[in-house]
């Protein structure tokens, strides 16, 4: 059985590590639309020039159209004020759908679900408040509104507003994800303080990090439940040729990608940067760059 040239595993663990980098050290670029971040091509509501008030609050609504609405409810699509999840302090415009079932609101409210959605692209003409939904998700959330959920639908950061999507941040998506409510929770007092968040594949991670950061992020909203499907894990050897074809390439690598266009897009360089092509993994401390010098200094006497 032949097996993958070596070459591909190093190509497909460099990548995963600039990933994995990127999660940890990346910055954000400003919201300033793009091209070459796969900004533009959708309406002017997307893009807030004025100054972003305290995440969670909304910015500006408009009815969605009949194409990218669900039977039996009221769609709108909102703008919100949400927080930079890479660099974790700056303030953002991000952009996400609701959907209120039709008739009147049970008593205490509409309960909600915070839907987080799958791979879809990352340009802004990807984000699902602008594009039309995939069949099995439109699926999923016709059934929740027949059940007498409201769903606050974000579409993530850099995902139809300006701005890098920075694909796979678990920050960045669990703060667009509880943002989302807040602000939905003010638009629509029929909606009620109990939310479950929901995703599946992208939206899974998203989703299991939203449950992760609420307590600390939005300790203001009442969270019931986390349901998370398809979690997404990249292994260093996980692209890999096909037995029977060794020139087929795994379609999956795709996703891998999508986060290195994201990684590439968005890391920074500091002015003390943590990493160098010289010295790959710098002391956390003092104490331990001291404990290396003194250790470094008695092999010299020995020798």
């Amino acid at each position: 059985m032949p097996n993958p040239q070596p070459g591909f595993h190093r190509l497909a663990a460099a990548i995963v590590i600039g990933a994995v980098f990127f999660l940890a050290y990346g910055r954000a670029s400003a919201q300033t639309p793009d091209v070459r971040n796969g900004d533009g091509r959708v309406s002017e509501f997307y893009t807030w020039t004025g100054a972003i008030p305290k995440p969670g609050t909304p910015l500006r609504t408009e009815a969605l159209p009949p194409t990218l609405g669900l039977a039996g409810a009221t769609g709108v699509r909102f703008l919100y004020a949400s927080t930079d999840g890479v660099d974790g302090t700056s303030r953002v415009a991000v952009s996400g759908a609701l959907f209120v079932p039709a008739g009147t609101a049970p008593r205490g409210g509409w309960p909600v679900i915070a839907w987080a959605h799958g791979t879809v692209g990352i340009a802004d003409i990807c984000a699902p408040s602008w594009s039309a939904r995939s069949y099995r998700d439109v699926a999923y959330l016709q059934t929740w509104l027949a059940q007498g959920y409201a769903i606050v639908a974000t579409d993530y950061q850099g995902l139809g507003t300006p701005g890098v999507h920075p694909y796979l941040n678990a920050r960045s998506e669990a703060y667009s994800v509880l943002d989302s409510v807040r602000a939905a929770l003010t638009l629509e007092p029929s909606f009620a303080h109990r939310i479950v968040i929901v995703g599946q594949s992208q939206g899974a991670g998203a989703a299991f990090a939203t449950a992760g950061y609420a307590s600390r992020y939005a300790p203001d909203l009442d969270l019931r439940g986390t349901v998370a499907t398809g979690i997404p894990y990249f292994a260093p050897d996980a692209p890999s040729a096909s037995p029977s074809d060794p020139t087929a390439v795994d379609p999956g690598i795709a996703y891998i990608f999508y986060s290195c266009s994201a990684c590439s897009r968005t890391i920074r360089r500091s002015s003390r940067p943590t990493c160098s092509p010289r010295r790959p993994f710098r002391s956390s401390s003092r104490r331990d760059r001291r404990a290396s010098r003194r250790s470094k200094t008695t092999s010299r006497s020995r020798a």
